[in-house]
């Protein structure tokens, strides 16, 4: 998803969820409570969503990390996934991080990457169990 993309989802939720908010708390204490709700909407928006980016950006980068320790590049991840192409996957890497691919996509390649990695070293079975990915269930 392209950064503006993700950045209109935010911003269209952060208004519903204001909207919603606003009603909850003008129906259970009032309309003088606008200012409450408008903040307590915003506090837990911004938190939600900051949370939200940094979790894919770590993932992603845990993933890339491991493309990179296999060779792989760009052209290489648009061939195991062609619904991205070469310049969105080159867009993702941490120093740009413009574009971030599926959630769902990138533990796909993330446990494929672990698993090709860890079969090229003998011993660390165990650490292939634990896997890194665990914290996305």
């Amino acid at each position: 998803m392209k950064r503006m993309t993700m950045y209109i989802v935010e911003l269209t939720l952060a208004l519903l969820s204001l909207m919603a908010i606003s009603v909850l708390i003008n129906h259970f204490f009032g309309s003088g409570y606008f200012s409450v709700s408008y903040i307590t909407s915003l506090i837990v928006v911004v938190n939600a969503s900051s949370h939200s980016n940094r979790q894919r950006a770590k993932h992603l980068t845990q993933m890339l990390a491991l493309a990179d320790q296999l060779g792989y590049g760009p052209a290489d991840l648009k061939q195991l996934e062609p619904r991205y192409g070469v310049i969105d996957w080159q867009l993702s890497h941490p120093e740009k991080m413009q574009f971030y691919p599926s959630d769902t996509l990138v533990k796909k390649l993330t446990k494929q990457f672990e698993t090709e990695l860890f079969a090229e070293r003998p011993g660390v079975h165990t650490l292939l169990q634990r896997g890194s990915h665990q914290d996305w269930d």
